[in-house]
């Protein structure tokens, strides 16, 4: 579920880069990629397991066409992640477009997204702590690519063999901001409940996903969500204040070098922790 803002104005360069050639279906391929079977349906596309006519195993993404412009996203990030050869997402193959979907085609890496591990399996501490930072790695290199995530949840990554982490799911995906400034959104972004407070408000920062980040570690380790989910109306116009009394206590109670994460996390862009003050902390470098 997206942030609740209104987008009157859609950035200009995306439309531009929207041309009627591309909105054609592409007859043959779909002859040549097979989907075969559905994994889950979201509010805006379904994910498939597909084969091409040689049996190499694929997934398939099939965006709802009236999502375009974040299908599009999508697919630049992992065009240019290709290039860059980054090693924390998943590869892409081809796209198409039929007469209701964008159709992204993935290598299919045989995982599982990391939500429906940690509630299907009996997780030790240390491994967790093995997860968060593969999380905040996988996170500083789309960073390092130019882009800022803004839907980064325990859904949107892909857990393999010894703990390692794809990152994915780009279509709320926005430039890093070269200022260090808040920016306005351009592309509904975020999940309700792992949103940062700029979010609420139309905007977004360099440090908005490690919010996200935290809301996870959160999650995993105190084995709740931080926010009520009964009434998203009203969480929504209180904007998710965090923490609050109950969280509050919750965190006084934790190790120093854990409270003193959260609380540089849990606080407006200006003041919050990035990368490099995060690597710093006493519980992160011990992991």
């Amino acid at each position: 579920m997206g942030c609740c803002c209104s987008f009157e104005v859609l950035d200009e360069t995306l439309k531009q880069n929207i041309n009627e050639e591309e909105m054609k279906p592409i007859e043959y391929y779909p002859y040549c990629f097979i989907k075969i079977k559905k994994l889950e349906k979201g509010a805006t596309s379904s994910v498939w397991k597909a084969k091409d006519i040689n049996n190499n195993k694929y997934i398939c993404k099939s965006i709802n066409k009236l999502h375009f412009l974040k299908a599009k996203q999508e697919i630049r990030v992992l065009k240019e992640i290709i290039s860059e050869g980054g090693n924390y997402f998943p590869q892409y193959v081809y796209s198409y477009y039929d007469n209701l979907y964008c159709n992204i085609f993935l290598k299919d890496s045989e995982g599982i997204d990391l939500f429906n591990f940690l509630t299907s399996t009996s997780t030790s501490g240390k491994i967790k702590l093995k997860i968060i930072k593969n999380m905040l790695i996988c996170i500083n290199s789309l960073h390092k690519m130019g882009y800022v995530h803004l839907d980064i949840k325990l859904e949107n990554f892909i857990i393999h063999k010894n703990y390692k982490l794809f990152l994915i799911d780009f279509g709320c995906s926005h430039k890093v901001i070269k200022n260090d400034e808040e920016e306005k959104i351009i592309l509904e972004s975020g999940t309700i409940g792992y949103n940062s407070p700029e979010i609420y408000n139309c905007k977004y920062h360099n440090t908005s996903d490690f919010w996200n980040w935290a809301i996870c570690i959160w999650i995993m380790f105190v084995d709740e969500s931080p926010f009520s989910f009964n009434d998203p109306e009203k969480d929504i116009k209180n904007k998710f204040k965090f923490p609050n009394k109950y969280h509050s206590k919750l965190i006084e109670e934790m190790k120093y070098s854990q409270r003193e994460l959260f609380i540089n996390i849990f606080t407006s862009s200006k003041n919050r922790y990035n990368f490099n003050n995060i690597i710093e902390n006493e519980w992160i470098k011990s992991i």
